[in-house]
């Protein structure tokens, strides 16, 4: 067979090639963002929730606070909220013991669901089936501001989050050594963040140290003001009777923009230690319970007019606190906020990544899928000679040139709508960034092959034209007549 031939024939089958892995990319995100695997579900809604989370965090506006026990809102203007988490559930999924009912087999129930005729589900018991193979958390339930007839207000000064990174320093310097604040013009107010910055107020701002820790006195709450080289000042607080999940949200930033059904909200919604497990760990370990600090449900429910429900009213809470979600610096606060954009918390690189309204991976199957029986077409005819090859070189030529800008087109945009995005700052969050990198290459990478062999297909159909001119441009059957004279 003619060398220009051959080249032909390997330039069609590299282009080929190429759209292959365009078909295996575009299965492979269509996969990703329609699948309702659990592991899959946490991942999107990671991305999803990632902006949300953080600003929800560094948007706390922190001054000293003071306990009140005024109830009405205009002797307490600026009120401090606290996350109550009092819904209870047992994650029974993948369970199919005969000793839970059928009622609490493989599936997530309220932990007033009685799995077995014999035992009260609100009394604890070590014979209780549900504690025997389900995993106990709570959930989310309302934002709530008054504990045991308290209220935790703020002074009308309002601090955030950047302001008062940039009156930090490092726990430890750069040889290892703890870092202090000056005390002749700070004061030490106490870890800051989860990066554990350490906060220094100028001593004559005028600014209090804001508090880090809860202490009772019956059934009095009271607080401490951070003074210390290891106390984490407070600006988150959940009321719950379990350790917070490893992610707390109180709104599904998806469900507020977008028609979503009942049951893909509540996959959202449901998320219980055991997913959390499929990419990180189960708790958030940043709260901190504040020991020898209990509150009655009942006076929740009396002081903040909760819905009733079927609470146990006798039930103990404990008191989960956290400092800020942290950033290791002023510099790299900056870098959060020039690709996440306060106004809007789905208008970011990782909630794009989630969504197919963004990239819609059924078209580049459809399109891939197409050329590619074309491309295929076209060789079994050429070599049966049912074509004539140089006939359609110019049709094909165009089609490689098309498909190569085109290519180049969608990896500029995605990188530049889905860039790589390296940010220090909390280990948690952070996870979820390399999650996001690491599944943003993913997103290209059959991509970045295919255009590979798309160049190489395109170098080759020019090798085969230039041939061709130099062979004084003959139709390949007069050239193959030639050859066999």
């Amino acid at each position: 067979m003619e060398v220009n031939i051959i080249i032909l024939y390997i330039s069609i089958i590299s282009f080929t090639i190429s759209l292959v892995f365009l078909l295996v990319q575009g299965a492979y995100n269509c996969a990703f963002l329609n699948s309702s695997s659990r592991k899959n579900i946490i991942e999107k809604l990671l991305f999803e929730q990632f902006s949300y989370e953080v600003y929800s965090s560094i948007n706390i506006t922190l001054s000293y606070y003071f306990p009140s026990n005024q109830s009405s809102s205009s002797e307490c203007p600026n009120e401090m909220r606290f996350t109550l988490n009092l819904n209870t559930y047992y994650d029974c999924r993948g369970i199919f013991t005969t000793d839970l009912d059928s009622q609490c087999r493989d599936k997530i129930i309220r932990n007033t669901t009685s799995c077995s005729n014999a035992i009260d589900p609100n009394s604890f018991s070590p014979n209780d089936p549900r504690v025997r193979y389900c995993i106990y958390f709570s959930n989310y339930t309302q934002p709530i501001t008054i504990l045991n007839g308290t209220k935790i207000c703020k002074l009308e000064r309002k601090i955030n989050y950047e302001e008062l990174l940039s009156n930090s320093l490092p726990l430890y310097d750069l040889e290892g050594k703890p870092n202090s604040c000056d005390e002749n013009e700070f004061i030490n107010c106490g870890i800051l963040d989860t990066m554990n910055n350490i906060l220094c107020f100028p001593k004559y701002s005028g600014i209090k140290c804001p508090f880090y820790k809860f202490t009772s006195s019956g059934e009095t709450i009271g607080l401490e003001s951070a003074n210390s080289f290891n106390s984490k000042i407070v600006a988150s607080v959940i009321i719950s009777e379990n350790q917070p999940l490893n992610h707390e949200w109180d709104t599904i930033v998806r469900s507020l923009n977008e028609k979503l059904s009942e049951k893909n909200i509540y996959k959202r919604k449901a998320i219980s230690p055991a997913d959390f497990k499929l990419f990180d760990e189960e708790y958030d370990n940043t709260y901190e319970k504040q020991e020898g600090v209990e509150i009655k449900v009942g006076k929740i429910i009396e002081n903040n007019n909760l819905l009733q429900k079927d609470y146990n009213k006798n039930q103990s809470l404990s008191i989960y606190t956290r400092n800020y979600i942290g950033f290791k610096n002023i510099k790299e606060l900056k870098k959060f906020q020039k690709y996440f954009k306060q106004s809007n918390n789905r208008d970011n690189p990782l909630f794009r990544l989630s969504s197919s309204s963004h990239h819609n991976p059924i078209i580049t199957i459809v399109f891939s899928g197409v050329f590619l029986i074309l491309s295929i077409l076209y060789g079994i005819f050429s070599f049966i000679q049912l074509i004539d090859l140089k006939s359609y070189l110019k049709i094909f030529f165009a089609i490689i040139i098309l498909y190569f800008i085109g290519n180049l087109i969608i990896i500029i945009y995605h990188s530049v709508k889905c860039p790589l995005i390296h940010i220090e700052m909390d280990q948690r969050m952070k996870k979820v960034l390399d999650a996001y990198n690491k599944r943003t290459i993913m997103f290209q990478l059959f991509r970045y092959i295919g255009t590979f062999f798309n160049l190489a297909s395109f170098v080759l159909a020019i090798i085969f034209n230039f041939r061709e001119e130099q062979q004084g441009g003959k139709p390949l059957s007069q050239q193959d007549n030639q050859h066999s004279e």
